[in-house]
């Protein structure tokens, strides 16, 4: 059953409102005192839109749905940038789990993966 939240106003009508990923990830980017921060939640909210054409629920996200949208960030973004909207995924996640929002968690049995990268130091003087 879908998760939801209820706010006073709805609540008193009897109504409750599903919270959304899409939602949560919008919430976090107003929260974000980093401009950097911020960013990196637009441009993971961006790639969610372009997944799926509508808000998504953290009901439906699954191990098997992040594998698949893994895959589809594959087609256009190397590896550490996937790992980097994977890990915003997982931020909202776990704050959503904080705010007793959902008891379903998919990383779990999602393991984020990512490419060493080499440390490029830049000296000020050579030798």
């Amino acid at each position: 059953f879908p998760v939801t939240i209820k706010n006073n106003f709805l609540e008193e009508k009897g109504a409750a409102h599903t919270c959304t990923l899409n939602e949560k990830i919008r919430e976090y980017i107003q929260k974000c005192r980093k401009p950097n921060t911020s960013e990196t939640f637009r441009f993971t909210l961006k790639k969610l839109e372009l997944y799926k054409h509508r808000p998504i629920t953290f009901e439906e996200v699954t191990a098997t749905w992040l594998k698949d949208f893994d895959l589809f960030l594959a087609d256009t973004l190397k590896i550490n940038t996937r790992s980097i909207i994977m890990r915003n995924i997982r931020t909202v996640f776990n704050l959503a789990l904080d705010d007793e929002l959902i008891q379903n968690y998919p990383f779990r049995k999602f393991k984020i993966k990512h490419d060493k990268t080499d440390n490029k130091q830049i000296k000020a003087f050579p030798g």
